[in-house]
């Protein structure tokens, strides 16, 4: 199941510790979202789709979930490191994602982007989005 993908992607990250030395705390990897409190930087993460092959007898035996991650900061060039360091981590990955074998994590997609707060602080929050395939078997 695609599930276990999202259950096992912040214990791979929290042994990291190339990309944990640039999170704000080695436990801020989020699902979804991340609490308002939450302090930056941080990560969030997301499947895309489940990524399932099928054939005319039923599932292939293996799928590609889209894993899409987050790298939020203050400023551009700490956004930027932490998906540096989780890209060179990440990207061609084969092995252990947490309690998932993944034959291999290929980035397909990489992006930037900032957002104002709606608290009316000023404070703007920068983001890099990295979109990883996760080819593993079902």
């Amino acid at each position: 199941m695609t599930v276990d993908v999202l259950e096992g992607f912040p214990a791979w990250v929290q042994g990291e510790p190339t990309v944990t030395a640039l999170l704000s705390d080695p436990a801020a990897v989020f699902p979804s979202w991340a609490p308002e409190e939450a302090l930056r930087p941080y990560l969030v993460f997301h499947l895309g789709n489940d990524g399932s092959h099928h054939h005319m007898n039923g599932s292939a035996g293996i799928a590609n979930p889209l894993l899409q991650v987050e790298c939020w900061a203050d400023d551009l060039g700490s956004a930027r490191a932490l998906a540096d360091a989780l890209d060179l981590r990440l990207n061609h990955f084969r092995g252990d994602l947490g309690g998932v074998f993944a034959q291999g994590v290929f980035r397909r997609d990489r992006r930037t982007g900032v957002a104002d707060p709606d608290d009316g602080s000023g404070t703007r929050r920068h983001v890099v989005e990295l979109h990883y395939e996760v080819w593993r078997s079902t």
